[in-house]
């Protein structure tokens, strides 16, 4: 209904078969566009082809499939994703699928109905339309009172430094009339102590007054500040939940994708006892993300931090559109290490990779091998990682050669590294680019050790851009703070269950534990195998047809 409702706004967005705003749109022979899954569907109950759902015409189905279908490029990316977010609900972490909508004041939290209910039952809470307008009420007040007291402090500056050129009018006749009474008394031989006592004491007045402007300056600056702050502040976290918000989608449609191939013949009750949920899901992710990270840090020989960079983002980009249900975490969490090795050209033999492993070594090679060209695949073959080690050492680089004031940048190091590894243990890496993470992690970093970075981001690293990118810059680093200070630890005893239910509902045709799995391999083996003995049947009779041909040509001179 929401996505209905967004899209009616612009209904040329709206796909006619699905009534949702377009995704992936393709065009038909007949000029009507329609979202591709939609023509995936009605090319699978049509017999290969396509009737249009508007003009009724026929199109049959390219040889490339439906995706080769001419996509409609009139409508932009960026107009399909704006119709889109407008009708998408932010949803809560713990339970993926329920709406945010109260807020719990003790905990100053937005939490959904089921946390209300359960970890937050008694907590006083309320509408969360309600929040964001007193909210909206308290800002739109602070902002007033911010305008009234610097109108305030303007006036009273304005009026100081009037009272200032006063004083200094009248400092310089009485200055003068002190010099005129000087010379008259040393003319008449008078004592002229009493002049100089009246000249001192109007030199400490004249720089009382003007001490008056530059005492109110800073208040004037932290009045401006503390607002915009504050704003920036809450609009940073809008933005994060809305850069959430598309991950959140893509999880959710490979947890759906797979209940729907494995599920069909059950009822809703069934489903969710047996299933896991998006939410749960994504808590084992993050376990052995926290898993992965460990078995880098101990691995023998030690790892450069690229390799866990890289491994890390490989097994994050897997699990955006795959689900735990299909393929296990540890299986996947080797393979990409496995692979990062390879990739970032730190080469480690597999059975020197599998002897830092416990247990069964030889199936643990043989479950690597055999999923890394999946891993591959599914990662569409984009292997090199742009992870944020590389662009910090650039910046330490140019921290050494351009900011003299901080004279040992490598202090900075391990405060830095320790941030990106935060980073890459949440959503961060996914969203922002690694330049961004570096120079967040240098700005922790400096923050921790006390030292005042400012002048080298605004007057060095940004030097000569405009102000608004410079500002866009500082929001963006705020953004990122936000996201890696709301990660929140891992409930180990709900993984620990999440787990075993996983165990139950995985697809054991890629569990390298089960009979399915154990005779799809043997077969595939098999046909390997025959395809090498066809190949060598045909080399072996190539010389007994090479003679024959030659033979032919002698009869023919004969």
């Amino acid at each position: 209904m929401a996505t209905a409702a967004a899209a009616d706004q612009k209904p040329h967005l709206t796909c006619a078969v699905c009534q949702e705003v377009y995704r992936s749109p393709r065009f038909l022979p007949c000029h009507h566009s329609y979202c591709l899954k939609c023509l995936e569907q009605l090319a699978a109950a049509n017999g290969q082809t396509i009737p249009c759902p508007i003009c009724r015409k026929r199109a049959p189905v390219p040889a490339g499939g439906v995706q080769s279908l001419q996509v409609n490029f009139y409508f932009t990316d960026e107009e399909l994703e704006r119709a889109r977010k407008a009708s998408e609900h932010t949803t809560c972490r713990v339970h993926g699928e329920e709406r945010l909508c109260f807020y719990c004041k003790p905990c100053e939290r937005v939490i959904c109905i089921k946390c209300k209910l359960t970890k937050h039952e008694g907590h006083v809470s309320e509408d969360l339309t309600e929040t964001a307008e007193h909210c909206k009420e308290e800002i739109q007040r602070s902002w007033a009172r911010m305008e009234d007291s610097v109108k305030i402090v303007t006036k009273k500056l304005h009026e100081v430094q009037k009272n200032n050129e006063a004083a200094r009018q009248k400092c310089a006749a009485v200055k003068l009339q002190s010099d005129s009474q000087f010379v008259i008394r040393h003319e008449i031989g008078e004592d002229d102590c009493e002049v100089f006592r009246l000249g001192s004491k109007i030199n400490e007045g004249k720089m009382e007054i003007e001490k008056g402007p530059t005492l109110f300056q800073p208040k004037i600056r932290r009045l401006h500040n503390f607002d915009a702050n504050k704003a920036g502040e809450l609009f940073a976290v809008i933005d994060d939940q809305a850069g959430e918000t598309e991950l959140t989608q893509l999880r959710k449609e490979a947890n759906q994708k797979y209940i729907q191939t494995h599920g069909e013949n059950m009822s809703d009750e069934e489903i969710a006892a047996f299933f896991l949920t998006p939410a749960e899901e994504r808590l084992l992710v993050r376990q052995y993300e926290f898993v992965l990270r460990e078995f880098c840090n101990k691995f023998q020989p030690p790892f450069p931090k690229y390799i866990l960079g890289t491994s890390l983002m490989y097994f994050k980009r897997f699990w955006v559109n795959n689900s735990v249900m299909d393929y296990h975490p540890k299986d996947i969490m080797l393979t990409c290490v496995y692979l990062a090795c390879k990739v970032e050209e730190f080469y480690v033999a597999i059975g020197q990779f599998v002897s830092n492993l416990k247990g069964n070594r030889e199936k643990f090679a043989d479950t690597i091998l055999a999923f890394e060209l999946l891993l591959m695949s599914k990662l569409q073959y984009h292997l090199t990682i742009h992870h944020p080690y590389r662009p910090l050492e650039g910046l330490l680089i140019d921290i050494k050669t351009r900011f003299p004031d901080l004279d040992n940048p490598e202090r900075l190091r391990k405060g830095a590294e320790e941030y990106i590894e935060r980073c890459l243990l949440s959503d961060v890496v996914l969203i922002f680019s690694p330049s961004q993470i570096a120079l967040a992690s240098i700005m922790y970093s400096a923050g921790r050790e006390s030292i005042n970075m400012d002048r080298y981001m605004t007057e060095i690293l940004m030097a000569g851009c405009p102000e608004d990118e410079v500002q866009k810059c500082i929001y963006q680093l705020r953004r990122i703070k936000h996201m890696v200070k709301s990660t929140e630890p891992i409930p180990r005893e709900q993984a620990h269950l999440t787990q075993k239910k996983m165990e139950k509902c995985r697809n054991q045709e890629n569990n390298p534990d089960s009979e399915i799995y154990r005779a799809r391999m043997a077969e595939m083996f098999e046909d390997e195998e025959e395809t090498r003995n066809r190949k060598r049947a045909r080399k072996e009779q190539v010389p007994a047809v090479s003679y024959s041909m030659q033979a032919l040509k002698e009869d023919q001179f004969t």
